[in-house]
């Protein structure tokens, strides 16, 4: 246990060490130029201010959280982590209860068709743009699942990748989305959640006995209408190609910018209206002034 807690401790010193090293020269370098205390300013960045409560304050990223209005964006997780119950509970039980079938993989091939037709047409796609925002929930699920030792050899990177999701999500923890910031930061999570439907799920139904076959193709399912309904709303605005010059009327809501022309650097712009970003929307009536979302 003392060789173990030494290597641990050698493998924690060495990485902290090499994460020091590039702010110490970077405030070495930047002080042969400036004051000490300039050079520690300038090294440390936006930290002090994100640290120091001014960014979290702003109406902008309460709303990006979902800490703005926090009671609608409980209740909205909650919506989300019922739907996802709601789907995969009945069928991990069905699929637990087609014991030693002979039949999985036909049942599975018949499955995935259907259940992906029945939810595609019977759904909302309002109810697949929200589901993001249960990630935090079933993150959390899967890390004390990892913790716990439930899922063998695969523990320990299980673990890892849960904490770091949990990390990136922390931003919008409240609020998770597929778009804006959420298409980085919702991305391990998504990740993790993906594996855990297709891969870990299934083999555990299969190890009992079950039809693990059947489970995966639901999960399939569930992803490819959530993957085409997200593409088929970020795409409607590319398809209503409507322009609009910078500086026109502030009632509109503004978007992405193609490259201006030489003649007319700013009011050739081309922009198409996000009418799937509500974020933008809202963000763009907010303000007199053009938005220009960083890409």
């Amino acid at each position: 246990r003392g060789a173990t807690l030494g290597r641990a401790g050698r493998a924690l010193g060495t990485f902290l060490g090499a994460a020091l090293v590039p702010p110490l020269a970077a405030v070495a370098l930047l002080g042969r130029s400036m004051p000490a205390g300039e050079a520690l300013r300038g090294t440390l960045g936006s930290w002090p201010w994100v640290l120091g409560g001014q960014a979290s304050a702003l109406a902008f990223y309460r709303d990006l959280m979902g800490t703005q209005h926090l009671g609608a964006s409980l209740g909205a997780m909650a919506r989300c982590a019922g739907g996802y119950a709601a789907v995969l509970v009945p069928t991990a039980a069905l699929a637990l209860a087609l014991h030693g079938t002979r039949w999985s993989w036909r049942i599975a091939v018949g499955g995935f068709p259907l259940v992906a037709v029945v939810l595609g047409a019977c759904s909302a796609p309002g109810a697949w743009l929200e589901a993001p925002r249960a990630l935090p929930l079933v993150t959390l699920g899967l890390a004390v699942a990892a913790g716990g030792g439930r899922l063998g050899p695969r523990r320990v990177p299980a673990l890892a990748l849960a904490v770091f999701a949990l990390a990136l999500l922390a931003k919008i923890f409240f609020n998770v989305h597929a778009y804006h910031y959420g298409f980085a930061l919702a991305m391990p999570a998504t990740l993790l959640v993906v594996v855990a439907l297709v891969g870990w799920a299934p083999a555990a139904i299969t190890a009992r006995g079950g039809c693990g076959a059947l489970f995966r193709a639901v999960a399939l399912a569930c992803l490819l209408v959530a993957a085409l309904t997200h593409l088929e709303v970020s795409g409607r605005p590319l398809l209503n190609d409507e322009v609009k010059e910078v500086g026109g009327s502030p009632r509109r809501p503004i978007g992405w910018a193609a490259a201006p022309t030489r003649s007319s650097p700013t009011h050739a712009a081309r922009w198409w209206r996000p009418h799937s970003v509500p974020w933008l929307a809202r963000s763009r009536r907010d303000r007199a002034s053009p938005s220009f979302p960083r890409a």
